[in-house]
């Protein structure tokens, strides 16, 4: 249950309810239901084993995702693939995952999971660029995928990584009409002095301290 309580906090964060990028969001959508189902499985953790099982498999509710293939960037980070396990409890597997696996052991993540393809990121991205047809069925994009080191200095890393490669989904999705949620971060709040509401306009009034925030940032404003 805990990986939905993550989930929910990390997608619950995006901007997508106040911002132009895509229509406004359905009542039954993914973004408002994710905390419901969080704390309905808080509950049933307090039941016995046996009892949580069935009210699982009883309970889950209709999450009214849209039709067609689901996209999920950094689908083998902690909480991209807690979300794609939560994704496959629902009994979707018709799932594109990404991720830049290189040398690290996060492909142990992907293991117990079922999706229907894989592709490094920077792969998505020159088939997104290249406008190639095999993604015309994705109807949903989850983007959690980014560089989420703050101590990384490399700073024309982090605004290829996590700034212009949104802006490219984010244009893609726009043109097709593609519902996307993609992960903001605290971390764009900086010291908390311009204070942390997520549902404040005055987004330009905020000082990331770090340069991974501020690649955050820079999204922010360009979905703003």
């Amino acid at each position: 249950p805990s990986f939905w309580n993550k989930a929910a906090k990390i997608l619950y964060r995006s901007a997508l309810p106040s911002l132009p990028l895509v229509a406004p969001p359905k009542p039954h959508s993914i973004l408002s239901k994710l905390p419901t189902y969080a704390n309905s499985l808080q509950k049933q953790q307090q039941q016995p084993i046996s009892a949580a099982s069935n009210s699982l498999s009883k309970e889950k509710p209709d999450m009214n995702l849209p039709e067609g293939r689901i996209l999920v960037t950094g689908g083998a980070g902690f909480i991209g693939s807690a979300l794609v396990h939560a994704l496959n409890e629902l009994g979707r597997e018709d799932i594109l995952v990404t991720d830049l696996l290189g040398s690290t052991e996060k492909w142990h993540n992907l293991v117990p999971l079922k999706f229907n393809d894989y592709l490094e990121g920077d792969q998505l991205l020159e088939k997104i660029k290249e406008e190639d047809k095999g993604f015309d069925d994705i109807g949903l994009i989850l983007h959690l995928g980014a560089c989420s080191s703050t101590m990384e200095t490399d700073a024309a890393y982090l605004i290829r990584n996590n700034y212009q490669y949104t802006v490219a989904l984010a244009d893609w999705v726009i043109k097709r009409d593609v519902r996307f949620v993609y992960a903001s971060s605290a971390a764009t709040y900086g010291d908390g002095s311009q204070g942390m509401d997520d549902q404040s306009d005055d987004l330009a009034a905020l000082r990331p301290l770090n340069m991974y925030g501020y690649s955050k940032h820079m999204f922010d404003l360009h979905a703003q």
